[in-house]
């Protein structure tokens, strides 16, 4: 009884055995499958068909700017050049107004120095008239009868009717000579000819009198320039990217991707999807400087490659009640910025939600900028499952799921166009 008791029991530990070595190879060619199929964080989807659409769709985008803008450059030519004859013009009209104010000035100068030159002449003639006068009274009253010594004396001076120094002499009824004092006998107190300081002053008061003033023109303020701009600049959405500048960014989804590696009893796997969309607003030189981040994630697109254990994992994620899966950022710690490279090393700080739990986490995260003006952003770290309240999936107690997995990021984006 006893020997047939412990066969039966042999039977039955043979066949558990069994059964579980059979589900172990099961799952083991299953896990072999997967770690075939996605290779964990190596971003095997960035294919090359999906890079050529993005260069495409960018270079249609430059060409519809080009072709949006030609008919608004040309007609900023016409604009310039119409300027450009207008500012000449106007240059020109100002300096030929200039031109006549200054001739006017100089012709009435010349009006007010020919008339002071006129009255100086007709006193100076007036003068020399006086003189003349004064001589021929001077040399009919020497040539009187009965006046032979002022005759005599008169011969002797080399002017007639001037004794010695020139002075006009007369007979006074004693017979003794008395000097007569000529209309223009030098006066005694001012010792000056009347008739040459008459003449003297007009010359006088020319130097006297202070010059006209010029019209002083006025100098127009100048006009601060516009800064024109050259007809055949183009804004092109492809350069209008720049390193050191505050901008916004757009995900490219075909060009991204989120995922995690996972460890388990007997393999590894993987789950990605390019299922996001998100925005990202920063200045590369300046990351540290309140940058903003928001990524969704549609968990209920995640693929490990196996469709039961995707099942598993959705039914695990609870996608139908919670299908985003997000990540806000909350700042940046840089740790390294190459302007020439341009490229950023550093950390994100942000508040992951997966299945309604919020948790902060750290991210090391590269950003740079390719030939193609396109931002990557690549990125990974550790995740604790059972902080979000998630019990790692395990099947019949021999094949279980480690409870920390590592999250890697693989996006790309694009410059978001002004609206």
């Amino acid at each position: 009884m006893n020997k047939r008791l412990l066969s039966i029991v042999g039977a039955l530990a043979l066949l558990a055995w069994t059964l579980g070595g059979v589900t172990a190879w099961a799952l083991t060619k299953e896990g072999l499958q997967i770690t075939v199929q996605e290779g964990s964080a190596s971003d095997q989807g960035n294919d090359g068909m999906a890079l050529m659409e993005d260069r495409l769709a960018a270079l249609q985008k430059d060409l519809g700017s080009l072709a949006k803008t030609l008919g608004q450059n040309l007609a900023l030519l016409q604009d310039n050049l119409s300027e450009e004859s207008s500012d000449h013009q106007n240059q020109l009209s100002a300096r030929l107004e200039r031109i006549e104010k200054e001739l006017t000035t100089l012709r009435a100068e010349r009006r007010q120095d020919q008339a002071l030159l006129a009255k100086q002449s007709e006193r100076m003639m007036q003068g020399l008239q006086d003189m003349s006068l004064q001589q021929k009274k001077n040399s009919d009253l020497l040539r009187m009868p009965g006046r032979p010594f002022a005759a005599g004396a008169a011969s002797r001076n080399s002017t007639p009717g001037v004794q010695g120094a020139g002075e006009p002499t007369a007979v006074t009824p004693s017979g003794a000579m008395a000097q007569t004092e000529p209309k223009g006998k030098t006066d005694p107190v001012t010792h000056a000819n009347p008739s040459a300081q008459e003449s003297a002053e007009p010359t006088a008061k020319s130097h006297s009198t202070p010059p006209p003033e010029k019209a002083v023109t006025q100098k127009e303020p100048k006009k601060a320039k516009k800064k024109r701009r050259g007809f055949l600049s183009f804004d092109l959405p492809s350069q209008t990217v720049a390193f050191d500048k505050r901008q916004s960014w757009k995900l490219i989804p075909s060009l991204s991707r989120v995922g995690f590696d996972g460890k388990s009893t007997l393999h590894d796997f993987s789950g990605v999807t390019s299922k996001l969309s998100g925005s990202l607003v920063v200045d590369l030189s300046h990351p540290d400087k309140n940058p903003k981040t928001t990524i969704q994630v549609r968990a209920s697109m995640l693929k490990t490659g196996v469709e039961g254990r995707d099942d598993e994992m959705y039914h695990t994620l609870d996608t139908k009640k919670h299908p985003q899966i997000t990540f806000e950022l909350l700042s940046f710690t840089s740790k390294s910025v190459d302007a020439k490279a341009e490229k950023v090393v550093g950390v994100a700080h942000g508040k992951m939600t997966i299945r309604g739990v919020s948790q902060e986490v750290d991210m090391s995260t590269t950003l740079s900028l390719d030939r193609s003006r396109r931002l990557h952003v690549e990125g990974e770290m550790s995740l604790d499952m059972t902080a979000y309240k998630i019990t790692p999936p395990s099947k019949m107690g021999l094949v279980g799921m480690d409870k920390m997995v590592k999250v890697w990021i693989r996006l790309r984006a694009r410059i978001q166009e002004a609206k």
